[in-house]
């Protein structure tokens, strides 16, 4: 059984610039590798708890240790999800003396939280995707009382909190005009992202569609489809982002596969293929040819891109522990990225660290 919880898809963006010598004369001095960062979320008892790990991808991939960021006793946090510029992370919480959850914000270093959606009484709030431009964080509002779902707009200052539509899985739409969804029909829609209308409806029929994404391109949709009548059997379809064209790309019987990420170059999709206990992780290019297994064998998920499209990070399991791994495309060797001997691992983001703008010189006089 899944979890809408559980089903929080990623959002990537950002590539790495290329390092260069000079043609003649003396080499200069090689900048580091681009930095990037993973945040993902530890799960172990009744606490739920976020860490991020740097990573440094070049010739040779190197990691720093994994930070912190949470570890509030009686709250938990989740779905974790990067900003544009790598800076900053969105999270849902849980706090345990108002009995809510609520869409916070805080620093890479897990400095600075602040509650920005103030999350009233019998609802609880989920699931925040950063807007393109960083200025606004869409989210999903859920009734205790009656388990309806709404979507709801941010902005990233706290100045606002609005309604947008009911339904589910939002994401943005790669220049931040637009709003992908679930309809409460179990249908994908589209609709404004400042308005909230007019909504446009992609699929139809008796089957249930979810967590759909557009390409970076913005000229594809990738989206999951559990048939009427079979909950353990999803596959995953990608579609034109006018809605035409619907094509399956997976057909594994007795799995149920759910569309995790694009590639950066919008030319692949990585997925997860679950059956009964056991789940293992794939890419398979937009036109539904060549899948790949990625990772060792034993229970893998979360994928998420590098944000130079090189490869994959990926949750696995085995007897001494869980740990994240870094899958390189190429064949090359994996690494291991993260190990923890007790616990859950969640909710991969992998985002590169963009530098923070320089402060303006002083004018002369």
């Amino acid at each position: 059984m899944f979890g809408r919880a559980k089903l929080a898809k990623a959002l990537l963006a950002a590539s790495l610039a290329s390092l260069a010598l000079t043609g003649v004369g003396f080499p200069q001095e090689t900048a580091p590798p681009p930095e990037t960062r993973i945040v993902f979320q530890l799960s172990r008892g009744n606490f739920n708890e976020l860490f991020m790990v740097p990573v440094h991808l070049g010739t040779r991939v190197s990691i720093g240790k994994p930070d912190q960021l949470t570890s509030t006793r009686g709250d938990e946090e989740n779905h974790p999800v990067w900003s544009a510029d790598g800076n900053r992370i969105a999270f849902a919480r849980y706090a345990g003396g108002s009995r809510s959850w609520s869409i916070f914000v805080m620093n890479a270093d897990g400095t600075g939280r602040r509650n920005l959606s103030r999350c009233p009484e019998g609802f609880y709030d989920e699931v925040p995707r950063w807007a393109p431009d960083d200025e606004h964080i869409v989210f999903t509002r859920t009734s205790v009382e009656d388990d309806s779902t709404n979507i709801m707009v941010a902005k990233t200052d706290g100045s606002s909190v609005v309604h947008l539509v009911e339904g589910n899985d939002p994401s943005w739409s790669p220049d931040g005009s637009q709003i992908l969804y679930t309809d409460a029909q179990g249908h994908i829609a589209v609709t404004s992202s400042v308005s909230g209308a007019p909504t446009t409806t992609l699929t139809d029929g008796e089957a249930s569609d979810f967590l759909p994404s557009l390409s970076p391109d913005g000229t594809k949709i990738f989206f999951t489809r559990r048939l009427s009548g079979a909950f353990e059997k999803g596959d995953v379809y990608v579609m034109n982002a006018d809605g035409s064209g619907i094509q399956r790309l997976t057909d594994t019987p007795e799995r149920f596969e759910i569309a995790r990420a694009w590639s950066p170059d919008s030319s692949k999709i990585v997925y997860t293929s679950y059956r009964e206990t056991s789940s293992k992780v794939l890419a398979i290019e937009a036109d539904g040819t060549d899948p790949q297994r990625l990772g060792p064998r034993g229970p893998s998920d979360y994928p998420a891109w590098a944000p130079d499209g090189s490869g994959v990070a990926l949750t696995h399991y085995s007897r001494d522990g869980s740990h994240i791994y870094f899958v390189p495309l190429d064949g090359s060797q994996v690494s291991v990225l993260a190990t923890f001997r007790e616990g859950e691992l969640l909710d991969l983001q992998w985002a590169a660290v963009q530098p923070e703008p320089p402060s303006p010189s002083p004018t002369s006089t």
